[in-house]
């Protein structure tokens, strides 16, 4: 008697700027997907406007078995699995989990009266992420940053509110 596998999730980078159309993809081709996306307000010179944004720039996250592996990595605008020696990475359930809980959260209209540095070694304090340590790469607007943190044996940039940080001394 065959076992049966095990869906498990992987992360899959795509070509830049290619997430809503390889997850439109996965979707049209009935492979579980999610595209992690948060609302942001955007400042401009007449107005603020909220929009919807992807959370991991060209990473799609796919729920799948190893027989899938080939249809996934064939789909048009993907590039290929985040690997661990060699082999695609299973992403455990609960990080899934907490990434969808945390784009749910309605907390983000705090404020941080905190400074941060490009550079500057940061713990996540707050949220799903909390005790996550990482390093702020990009200052978006005065409350959000973006920082790196460790996944699965690869580097991968969150946009993360200030008052959710502390500075890492």
């Amino acid at each position: 008697m065959k076992r049966k596998s095990k869906k498990k999730w992987y992360a899959v980078y795509t070509k830049s700027r290619q997430e809503e159309k390889v997850f439109d993809r996965f979707c049209g081709q009935n492979i579980e997907a999610f595209l992690p996306k948060v609302e942001v307000v955007r400042v401009y010179s007449d107005r603020r406007k909220k929009v919807s944004e992807v959370l991991f720039k060209s990473y799609v996250f796919v729920r799948i078995t190893e027989k899938d592996y080939e249809q996934v990595f064939q789909t048009t605008g993907v590039v290929g699995f985040v690997r661990f020696e060699g082999k695609p990475a299973a992403i455990p359930d609960i990080q899934i989990e907490a990434i969808k809980k945390f784009i749910r959260s309605d907390d983000l209209e705090l404020v941080s009266k905190e400074d941060f540095a490009l550079g500057q070694e940061v713990e996540i304090i707050k949220g799903p992420f909390r005790g996550q340590s990482g390093k702020l790469i990009q200052q978006n607007n005065k409350n959000v940053v973006v920082i790196e943190i460790e996944v699965v044996n690869s580097y991968i940039p969150i946009h993360i509110h200030k008052a959710f940080l502390k500075k890492i001394e």
